[in-house]
């Protein structure tokens, strides 16, 4: 089973299936300097995997608002079972799905098979203005298959071709709307 969610996933990215779910201004918030090397609220971005997987081995995002459990997809989601964690950013996010979130909001979800995590997806936002995806950082990896998207979506073409494509719709109508507040490439908004 584990091996035909992994060449299922696989061969979505392949074929561009893969998705990965005014500018808020808040004087309280630092603005971030993109690329960045990571903190507890924001994922690295600077495209080195090996510093992806050591800040998602550190487990930062588990302290962010996340779900109870992991769960089939939803919607359009092709990411099977999945568990989705959101940062303070996307997490508190209060304008509405027409707005465009504020640089630094993130998210990371996790793939389940078998009670275990087998894979994440990354997203963080890294510029005032979404770009059609494009100042959008995705991170996409499934164990024993790789990194299969790592970097802006325009930059790398996978990021742009299946993560940002798929992920301009949320929000657009009810069924690309797995929460309230979604939208501007995010599907799922856990809230606080």
């Amino acid at each position: 089973m584990t091996q035909l969610l992994r060449s299922s996933a696989c061969l979505m990215v392949c074929l561009g299936l893969f998705s990965c779910g005014g500018s808020a201004d808040n004087e309280n918030e630092p603005t971030p300097v993109f690329p960045n090397v990571g903190d507890e609220q924001t994922p690295p971005t600077k495209g080195d995997a090996t510093a992806m997987r050591k800040w998602l081995d550190a487990g930062h995002y588990n302290k962010w608002q996340c779900e109870s459990e992991a769960h089939p997809p939803r919607g359009p989601s092709s990411h099977h079972m999945n568990r989705s964690c959101s940062n303070n950013l996307i997490s508190s996010f209060s304008r509405t799905k027409e707005d465009e979130r504020p640089a630094g909001s993130a998210a990371v979800k996790e793939f389940w098979d078998q009670g275990k995590v087998y894979g994440h997806a990354v997203y963080v936002k890294t510029a005032a203005k979404s770009d059609g995806g494009d100042s959008w950082y995705w991170y996409v990896e499934i164990d024993g298959m790789g990194v299969l998207a790592n970097g802006l979506g325009s930059q790398d073409a996978t990021a742009k071709k299946a993560c940002a494509a798929c992920h301009a719709a949320a929000g657009s109508d009810t069924a690309h709307t797995t929460s309230k507040r979604s939208g501007d490439f995010v599907y799922t908004q856990v809230e606080t």
